[in-house]
Protein backbone atom coordinates (compact mmCIF):
# COMPACT_ATOMS: atom_id res chain seq x y z
CA UNK A 1 0.00 0.00 0.00
CA UNK A 2 2.88 2.59 0.85
CA UNK A 3 4.12 1.98 -3.07
CA UNK A 4 0.92 2.38 -4.40
CA UNK A 5 0.34 5.78 -2.36
CA UNK A 6 3.94 6.57 -3.80
CA UNK A 7 3.71 5.51 -6.93
CA UNK A 8 -0.12 7.90 -7.36
CA UNK A 9 2.12 10.85 -5.32
CA UNK A 10 4.67 10.53 -8.70
CA UNK A 11 2.13 10.68 -10.79
CA UNK A 12 -0.19 13.66 -9.03
CA UNK A 13 3.00 15.77 -9.13
CA UNK A 14 4.35 14.53 -12.70
CA UNK A 15 0.71 15.53 -13.81
CA UNK A 16 0.68 19.08 -12.55
CA UNK A 17 4.09 19.80 -13.28
CA UNK A 18 2.94 19.41 -17.05
CA UNK A 19 0.16 21.18 -16.36
CA UNK A 20 2.25 24.16 -15.47
CA UNK A 21 4.39 24.05 -18.65
CA UNK A 22 1.49 23.11 -20.91
CA UNK A 23 0.04 26.54 -19.06
CA UNK A 24 3.51 28.12 -19.49
CA UNK A 25 3.28 27.23 -23.00
CA UNK A 26 0.34 28.43 -24.00
CA UNK A 27 0.97 31.85 -21.96
CA UNK A 28 3.89 32.50 -24.47
CA UNK A 29 2.24 31.79 -27.89
CA UNK A 30 -0.26 34.04 -26.13
CA UNK A 31 2.18 36.56 -25.47
CA UNK A 32 3.96 35.80 -28.86
CA UNK A 33 0.85 37.02 -30.63
CA UNK A 34 0.16 39.77 -28.67
CA UNK A 35 4.30 41.25 -29.52
CA UNK A 36 3.58 40.25 -33.11
CA UNK A 37 -0.36 41.93 -33.06
CA UNK A 38 1.38 45.33 -31.65
CA UNK A 39 4.05 45.51 -34.08
CA UNK A 40 1.42 45.30 -36.68
CA UNK A 41 -0.34 47.96 -35.08
CA UNK A 42 3.14 50.12 -34.87
CA UNK A 43 3.89 49.82 -38.59
CA UNK A 44 0.09 50.76 -39.77
CA UNK A 45 0.53 53.99 -37.30
CA UNK A 46 -1.86 52.72 -34.76
CA UNK A 47 -0.19 53.55 -31.21
CA UNK A 48 -2.56 53.13 -29.22
CA UNK A 49 -3.93 49.77 -30.03
CA UNK A 50 -0.18 48.78 -30.11
CA UNK A 51 -0.09 50.13 -26.62
CA UNK A 52 -3.22 48.46 -25.72
CA UNK A 53 -0.92 44.42 -26.85
CA UNK A 54 1.73 45.41 -24.97
CA UNK A 55 -0.36 46.22 -22.02
CA UNK A 56 -1.95 42.95 -22.32
CA UNK A 57 1.69 41.38 -22.95
CA UNK A 58 2.84 42.26 -19.07
CA UNK A 59 -0.48 41.47 -17.57
CA UNK A 60 0.73 37.81 -18.49
CA UNK A 61 4.48 38.67 -18.08
CA UNK A 62 5.05 41.68 -16.25
CA UNK A 63 8.88 41.57 -17.14
CA UNK A 64 8.70 41.05 -20.82
CA UNK A 65 11.17 43.08 -21.66
CA UNK A 66 10.04 43.52 -25.29
CA UNK A 67 6.44 45.19 -24.05
CA UNK A 68 8.25 47.11 -21.11
CA UNK A 69 10.31 48.89 -22.92
CA UNK A 70 8.17 49.80 -26.19
CA UNK A 71 5.15 50.55 -23.69
CA UNK A 72 7.48 53.23 -21.84
CA UNK A 73 8.46 54.80 -25.80
CA UNK A 74 4.35 54.71 -26.91
CA UNK A 75 3.06 56.83 -23.60
CA UNK A 76 5.81 59.37 -24.58
CA UNK A 77 4.92 58.94 -28.51
CA UNK A 78 1.17 59.53 -27.52
CA UNK A 79 1.95 61.95 -24.77
CA UNK A 80 3.51 63.98 -27.44
CA UNK A 81 0.48 64.01 -29.49
CA UNK A 82 -1.44 66.29 -26.74
CA UNK A 83 -1.22 70.07 -26.80
CA UNK A 84 -2.90 69.82 -23.13
CA UNK A 85 0.10 70.30 -21.11
CA UNK A 86 -1.29 68.44 -18.22
CA UNK A 87 -2.39 65.43 -20.04
CA UNK A 88 1.34 65.61 -22.05
CA UNK A 89 3.11 65.03 -18.72
CA UNK A 90 0.56 61.82 -17.04
CA UNK A 91 1.76 59.67 -19.88
CA UNK A 92 5.65 61.23 -19.89
CA UNK A 93 5.69 60.04 -16.46
CA UNK A 94 3.79 56.91 -17.75
CA UNK A 95 6.74 56.61 -19.73
CA UNK A 96 9.07 57.48 -16.93
CA UNK A 97 7.44 54.12 -14.81
CA UNK A 98 7.80 51.72 -17.42
CA UNK A 99 11.13 52.75 -18.16
CA UNK A 100 12.39 52.33 -14.81
CA UNK A 101 10.61 48.61 -14.55
CA UNK A 102 12.66 47.68 -18.19
CA UNK A 103 16.06 48.96 -16.19
CA UNK A 104 15.09 46.74 -13.45
CA UNK A 105 14.17 43.25 -14.86
CA UNK A 106 17.03 44.41 -17.86
CA UNK A 107 19.86 46.51 -16.70
CA UNK A 108 21.76 44.70 -19.74
CA UNK A 109 19.50 46.05 -22.31
CA UNK A 110 20.03 49.05 -24.43
CA UNK A 111 16.53 49.74 -24.73
CA UNK A 112 15.98 49.97 -21.52
CA UNK A 113 18.56 52.74 -21.12
CA UNK A 114 17.20 54.15 -24.51
CA UNK A 115 13.69 54.67 -23.43
CA UNK A 116 14.31 56.04 -19.70
CA UNK A 117 16.91 58.82 -21.47
CA UNK A 118 13.72 59.90 -23.72
CA UNK A 119 11.35 59.76 -20.36
CA UNK A 120 13.73 62.09 -18.50
CA UNK A 121 14.02 64.33 -21.39
CA UNK A 122 10.45 64.69 -22.01
CA UNK A 123 9.61 65.30 -18.76
CA UNK A 124 12.43 67.92 -18.18
CA UNK A 125 11.77 69.86 -21.44
CA UNK A 126 8.42 71.02 -19.45
CA UNK A 127 10.25 71.30 -16.21
CA UNK A 128 11.96 74.55 -14.70
CA UNK A 129 15.60 75.11 -15.57
CA UNK A 130 16.94 73.70 -12.72
CA UNK A 131 15.31 70.13 -13.14
CA UNK A 132 16.45 70.16 -16.77
CA UNK A 133 20.25 70.89 -15.59
CA UNK A 134 19.50 67.53 -12.59
CA UNK A 135 18.04 65.81 -15.02
CA UNK A 136 20.68 66.07 -17.83
CA UNK A 137 23.19 64.34 -16.03
CA UNK A 138 21.44 61.00 -16.16
CA UNK A 139 20.13 61.68 -19.83
CA UNK A 140 23.63 61.38 -21.21
CA UNK A 141 24.46 58.97 -18.80
CA UNK A 142 21.81 56.00 -20.13
CA UNK A 143 22.18 57.38 -23.66
CA UNK A 144 26.05 56.28 -23.68
CA UNK A 145 24.85 53.40 -21.78
CA UNK A 146 22.52 52.02 -24.52
CA UNK A 147 24.96 53.08 -27.33
CA UNK A 148 28.02 50.91 -24.98
CA UNK A 149 25.55 48.18 -25.31
CA UNK A 150 24.20 48.99 -29.16
CA UNK A 151 26.99 50.96 -31.09
CA UNK A 152 25.00 51.03 -34.10
CA UNK A 153 21.42 52.14 -32.09
CA UNK A 154 20.18 55.04 -34.14
CA UNK A 155 17.81 56.36 -31.48
CA UNK A 156 20.66 56.92 -29.22
CA UNK A 157 23.18 58.94 -31.27
CA UNK A 158 19.81 61.30 -32.36
CA UNK A 159 18.95 61.70 -28.65
CA UNK A 160 22.47 62.74 -27.83
CA UNK A 161 22.87 64.81 -30.32
CA UNK A 162 20.00 67.03 -29.15
CA UNK A 163 21.67 66.68 -25.43
CA UNK A 164 24.62 68.24 -26.85
CA UNK A 165 22.71 70.84 -28.82
CA UNK A 166 21.18 71.58 -25.62
CA UNK A 167 23.64 71.60 -23.17
CA UNK A 168 26.27 73.46 -25.64
CA UNK A 169 23.54 76.25 -26.26
CA UNK A 170 22.21 76.79 -22.63
CA UNK A 171 19.78 80.38 -22.24
CA UNK A 172 21.00 82.69 -18.91
CA UNK A 173 18.89 80.67 -16.52
CA UNK A 174 19.86 77.23 -17.36
CA UNK A 175 23.49 78.42 -17.74
CA UNK A 176 22.55 79.33 -13.52
CA UNK A 177 21.61 76.52 -12.88
CA UNK A 178 24.58 74.97 -13.75
CA UNK A 179 26.43 77.36 -11.74
CA UNK A 180 24.62 76.79 -8.72
CA UNK A 181 24.17 72.70 -9.07
CA UNK A 182 28.05 72.27 -10.30
CA UNK A 183 28.35 72.01 -13.60
CA UNK A 184 27.43 69.79 -16.40
CA UNK A 185 29.23 67.15 -18.37
CA UNK A 186 31.48 69.25 -21.54
CA UNK A 187 29.07 69.62 -24.42
CA UNK A 188 29.66 70.91 -28.02
CA UNK A 189 28.13 71.79 -31.38
CA UNK A 190 30.62 69.99 -32.80
CA UNK A 191 29.57 67.08 -30.80
CA UNK A 192 25.96 67.31 -31.54
CA UNK A 193 26.91 67.58 -35.32
CA UNK A 194 28.89 64.31 -35.11
CA UNK A 195 26.26 62.79 -33.19
CA UNK A 196 23.74 63.57 -35.37
CA UNK A 197 25.54 62.07 -38.56
CA UNK A 198 25.84 59.25 -37.03
CA UNK A 199 22.27 58.54 -36.21
CA UNK A 200 21.36 59.62 -40.13
CA UNK A 201 24.24 56.99 -41.24
CA UNK A 202 22.42 53.96 -39.81
CA UNK A 203 19.18 55.33 -40.46
CA UNK A 204 18.25 57.92 -43.28
CA UNK A 205 14.48 57.54 -43.47
CA UNK A 206 13.15 58.47 -39.88
CA UNK A 207 11.78 62.22 -40.06
CA UNK A 208 12.27 63.15 -36.58
CA UNK A 209 16.50 63.00 -37.10
CA UNK A 210 16.75 65.41 -40.07
CA UNK A 211 13.56 68.20 -38.40
CA UNK A 212 16.10 68.30 -35.44
CA UNK A 213 19.22 68.62 -37.10
CA UNK A 214 17.21 71.36 -39.26
CA UNK A 215 16.67 73.02 -35.81
CA UNK A 216 20.40 72.38 -34.43
CA UNK A 217 21.93 74.42 -37.65
CA UNK A 218 19.53 77.33 -37.71
CA UNK A 219 19.92 77.80 -34.13
CA UNK A 220 23.43 78.17 -34.20
CA UNK A 221 23.72 79.97 -37.83
CA UNK A 222 24.24 77.72 -40.40
CA UNK A 223 20.80 78.37 -42.30
CA UNK A 224 22.15 76.39 -45.75
CA UNK A 225 22.75 73.59 -44.01
CA UNK A 226 19.32 73.86 -42.05
CA UNK A 227 17.57 74.30 -45.33
CA UNK A 228 19.29 71.39 -47.10
CA UNK A 229 17.71 69.35 -44.08
CA UNK A 230 14.56 70.35 -44.28
CA UNK A 231 14.39 69.80 -48.10
CA UNK A 232 15.18 66.28 -47.08
CA UNK A 233 12.31 65.66 -44.24
CA UNK A 234 9.81 66.94 -46.94
CA UNK A 235 10.81 63.92 -49.20
CA UNK A 236 10.04 61.62 -46.95
CA UNK A 237 7.36 59.20 -46.09
CA UNK A 238 5.75 59.30 -42.77
CA UNK A 239 6.43 56.02 -41.06
CA UNK A 240 5.23 56.46 -37.49
CA UNK A 241 2.63 58.30 -36.08
CA UNK A 242 3.20 61.21 -34.94
CA UNK A 243 5.28 62.19 -38.29
CA UNK A 244 2.56 63.94 -40.09
CA UNK A 245 2.70 66.68 -36.92
CA UNK A 246 6.60 66.87 -37.89
CA UNK A 247 6.41 67.18 -41.38
CA UNK A 248 3.65 70.03 -40.82
CA UNK A 249 6.23 71.96 -38.25
CA UNK A 250 9.30 71.37 -40.93
CA UNK A 251 7.42 72.72 -43.84
CA UNK A 252 6.50 75.56 -41.60
CA UNK A 253 10.16 76.36 -40.74
CA UNK A 254 11.15 75.88 -44.15
CA UNK A 255 8.86 78.22 -45.43
CA UNK A 256 10.09 80.89 -42.72
CA UNK A 257 14.25 80.37 -43.66
CA UNK A 258 13.62 80.61 -47.35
Amino acid sequence: MILQKRSISTIIALLLCLTSIETMAHGQDDIDILIQKAETYFLDQKNREALDMYLSVLDIDATNYEALHNTSLLYNMEGFQFDDEDERMKYYKLAESYAERALEHHPDKDESHYVYSIALGRIADKSSARNRVKAAKAIKEHGEKALELNPEHAGAWHLLAVWHHNAANLNFAERTAVRLLGGLPDASNEKAEEAFNKAIALDDETIIFYRDFARFYDEVGKKQKAEQMLNKVVTLEPKVEGDEKILEESREMLSSIR
